[in-house]
């Protein structure tokens, strides 16, 4: 309780209102105007009380947004960034969070099958996230994990995804 937590992506709704009801201080960010709509009507509906700003995460400061968080978590944000970018995303992420502060992330993998029309999220292998979180973070975990899967033609392919837990140099 009393944590300042920073929700990231299009997946913020049951965690930022889980997390809002146990007494952490939760903003929760996406750049999809209907998610943030969402997110408003779910933590009303649970009771949390928690903030929602809709904006690009990458320039989160030009909503006058200033300090830092003790724990950040990225809900599906870092598969959508191009590889160009990431040495952006992990500064801004970095920049955000308090020395010793936690980064946790879901993020597709790259044991994933493709999308079928090949235009979803970028799969990501563990050097991409190795590779980019490294000078910042200290790894406390990263592991694969089935989630729930995503219907195809002949059958049913579980969505395979990288849990990461980094800590902050």
């Amino acid at each position: 309780p009393g944590m300042k937590v920073l929700a990231v992506g299009g997946s913020i709704r049951v965690e930022s209102g889980f997390l809002a009801k146990h007494g952490m201080d939760v903003t929760g960010i996406d750049f999809i105007p209907k998610t943030i709509e969402l997110a408003r009507k779910y933590a009303k509906l649970v009771g949390a009380n928690a903030n929602f700003v809709c904006c690009d995460f990458l320039k989160f400061e030009e909503k006058g947004f200033k300090g830092t968080f003790d724990f950040i978590f990225d809900q599906g944000c870092f598969h959508h960034i191009p590889i160009q970018d990431r040495k952006k995303y992990v500064e801004k992420v970095a920049s955000l969070l308090k020395r010793e502060g936690i980064f946790f992330m879901r993020s597709f993998s790259d044991r994933m099958i493709p999308s079928p029309t090949n235009d979803g999220p970028i799969r990501i292998s563990s050097d991409d996230i190795y590779n980019t979180f490294y000078s910042y973070f200290i790894t406390e975990h990263l592991y694969l994990f089935n989630n729930l899967p995503l219907p195809n033609p002949t059958s049913y392919k579980p969505q395979i995804f990288w849990s990461y837990l980094g800590r902050k140099r």
